[in-house]
């Protein structure tokens, strides 16, 4: 029983030692632990989709964004298989000034450049969502917060 008592003991101690050693290493390193980002933005409205998609334009030109395409995949499909098919929509749009600042820091970020933002219908209910920027690169933490809070911005318009 003793021997028991000691090896939860030594247990206890080594978890401890562990958690320590891995609080340290977040001190020294200066990594900070972060909550997991949203990597996408995803509201449903009892709105009709021709409202949603309407509001959407609005909201998109109100926030000195560019529609660069608007992709009616749903209606293509349709169309191509001569099918009744549920509305799918994807609405890319750019602000240039923003995208030039993206691109000054990193190349890559065109992959991001423009942001899109889909809409269907599904459960008798349109739906909203949009892909998030990256917020851990520290060269642009401020600028993809600053793009999310805009794309979720114009959703809410769109959506309420």
């Amino acid at each position: 029983m003793l021997n028991n008592k000691k090896n939860i003991n030594n247990i206890y101690l080594y978890s401890l030692l562990g958690c320590l050693a891995v609080l340290l290493s977040f001190s020294v390193f200066d990594i900070n632990p972060t909550e997991p980002q949203e990597t996408h933005y995803h509201i449903d409205t009892r709105k009709n989709f021709y409202d949603v998609m309407y509001d959407l334009r609005f909201a998109i030109s109100d926030e000195n964004f560019n529609i660069t395409s608007i992709n009616h995949v749903g209606e293509v499909i349709a169309e191509r298989d001569r099918i009744n098919y549920p509305h799918y929509t994807v609405i890319s749009s750019c602000n240039l000034e923003i995208a030039k600042q993206f691109l000054d820091i990193d190349p890559e970020y065109i992959a991001y450049m423009p942001c899109r933002i889909a809409v269907w219908e599904q459960h008798q209910k349109t739906q909203v969502m949009t892909l998030l920027l990256p917020e851990n690169d520290t060269r642009c933490e401020r600028l993809c917060r600053e793009m999310n809070q805009r794309l979720k911005k114009i959703i809410n318009y769109a959506a309420k």
